[in-house]
């Protein structure tokens, strides 16, 4: 009888790693980047995927207000160099009044028009503490010392991880769950501390039993991720 139960409970633990197996989803995606105007986009080769449980990190705040600060940052750049570019046209057209009035009036509502647009993104740049440089590297350091021991001790049971090939293709195996996608550029870099040795995307996922996931990224020259 004895024997029986444990040729029962083998046979039942097998079964169990059987179905264990078959509950392979798929996670794969197309990584490149932006290399410049003539050649457009590349494969990031090189690039590194890391996919590990949600519980693993409680930081996705920290990276998704990184990208907000770098796009309403450079939002307010290129408004500032609008403005001061549509400003240097105004002082030329004022030397001939009478010739491009309508042309001044049009300018001076663009001017008016940009600058109450560099206002309010001003506001919301206050809004959200990023005119504190103290803050925004505070938020980067911690951010990055987060991710940091997921990339260094990238072979564990819990964290899947694989290289994007020459035709900017990976593919990762996993278990139905939640997870994080985390992906480090190659090819593009950033100045930040998170992003010197390459820029970064985050990306929470939910996976059922045999699905399969597609995510594509590019990384671009004028964005945090």
């Amino acid at each position: 009888m004895h024997k029986i139960k444990k040729i029962i409970l083998i046979t039942f633990a097998f079964l169990l790693s059987l179905k264990s197996m078959s509950q392979k989803s798929i996670v794969s995606g197309t990584v490149t980047y932006f290399f410049n105007d003539y050649q457009g986009d590349k494969p990031d080769i090189g690039s590194k995927v890391f996919i590990f449980p949600s519980t693993m990190l409680n930081t996705k705040t920290l990276y998704d207000s990184l990208v907000k600060e770098y796009d309403l940052k450079s939002i307010k750049n290129s408004q500032e160099y609008i403005i001061s570019s549509k400003k240097i046209r105004l002082q030329e057209y004022l030397k001939h009044k009478k010739k491009y009035s309508a042309e001044i009036k049009e300018i001076e509502q663009e001017i008016l028009d940009y600058s109450n647009r560099y206002n309010s993104n001003l506001d919301s740049i206050k809004k959200y503490g990023f005119d504190k440089s103290e803050k925004t590297e505070d938020m980067d350091t911690r951010f990055y010392l987060s991710i940091m021991p997921i990339e260094v001790d990238d072979n564990t049971k819990l964290t899947k991880t694989t290289t994007v090939d020459a035709t900017g293709r990976f593919t990762i195996k996993i278990t139905p769950g939640k997870y994080f996608v985390f992906i480090r550029s190659n090819n593009r870099k950033g100045l930040k501390l998170s992003t010197v040795s390459g820029k970064c995307y985050l990306k929470l996922i939910d996976i059922s039993e045999n699905d399969e996931i597609s995510i594509d990224h590019k990384f671009e020259l004028d964005s945090f991720n």
